[in-house]
C-alpha cells in the first residue's frame, strides 16, 4: 500500500487523504546476455503486465510499479507503453492499469 502523498497528482484524484492506494510492484527482470536482443526481455514484461492484470481480480491495485535499474530504465521507457517516472523517484516507474490496453 502506497501513501497517497507519493504517488503522481492524477493518481490521487477521488481517494480519501487518509488511505493508501494499491499497487503491483514488479520485481526486476533480467535476461541473460547471450538471450539479449531476442524479444526475451519483452516477453517477460508483457506476460508480467498480463500476470499483474489477472490479480487485479483478487486484488486491490491501481497500478503497476517497476523499480528500474539506472542502466535499464531507457530499455523500459522505449517500451510504448506508457511508463513514467514517479514524482521524485526516477528509476521508480508506474503504469495506472486503466491504461493498459486489453487485447480483445
Amino acid at each position: 500500500m502506497l501513501e497517497l502523498t507519493n504517488i503522481p497528482v492524477p493518481m490521487r484524484h477521488g481517494r480519501p487523504s487518509r488511505l493508501g492506494v494499491g499497487a503491483t510492484l514488479l520485481g526486476k527482470l533480467a535476461v541473460d546476455e547471450q538471450f539479449q536482443r531476442r524479444q526475451v526481455g519483452e516477453f517477460l514484461l508483457s506476460n508480467a503486465i498480463s500476470m499483474a492484470l489477472e490479480a487485479r481480480k483478487n486484488v486491490s491495485s491501481v497500478m503497476l510499479i517497476i523499480d528500474s535499474k539506472p542502466e535499464a530504465f531507457e530499455w523500459y521507457m522505449k517500451q510504448g507503453i506508457g511508463l513514467e517516472s514517479m514524482p521524485g523517484e526516477r528509476y521508480r516507474l508506474y503504469l495506472p492499469f486503466n491504461q493498459i490496453p486489453i487485447e480483445q
